[in-house]
């Protein structure tokens, strides 16, 4: 299972340069993020490539989340990066090469719009979202 150790909750925390200017045009939030904690380790459920090319890990912020939360991976150390039974990788082609672009449970790949669905509340994605929540925090 992957799983990353927070190292930061705070978008000011980041030193100033390129990944903090590009995070800054994404996330909104003055101060620390509740209730990202430092020093707490967390299961991810999903890491993804955004278009603004960064790498987004979607982290279980407690067990109860209805759906995992998308927090750039500069907020986080990767403690255990070995992937689950069962998930893909999928590939991308850009003008610098191929990259790495999902890391995740097959469904979320393979059905469009799954995470938009999940948050919209649909019925099909949050059981099959409900199903590998309880696989992975099951193994912790």
């Amino acid at each position: 299972m992957i799983k990353v150790l927070c190292k930061i909750n705070d978008l000011e925390q980041l030193p100033l340069g390129p990944a903090r200017s590009r995070i800054e045009k994404l996330i909104r939030i003055e101060g620390p993020i509740d209730p990202l904690m430092i020093g707490t380790i967390y299961p991810v459920c999903a890491v993804s490539r955004w278009d603004d090319g960064g790498t987004w890990v979607y982290i279980f912020e407690n067990s109860e989340s209805d759906w995992p939360t998308p927090l750039p991976a500069e907020f986080f150390e990767f403690v255990e990066t070995s992937i689950p039974e069962g998930w893909l990788v999928t590939f991308s082609q850009g003008e610098n090469g191929t990259a790495i672009e999902t890391i995740c449970f097959p469904e979320w790949i393979q059905e469009e719009h799954f995470y938009e669905r999940l948050l919209d509340g649909d019925s099909a994605a949050a059981n099959i979202f409900e199903r590998w929540k309880v696989k992975l925090l099951g193994s912790l």
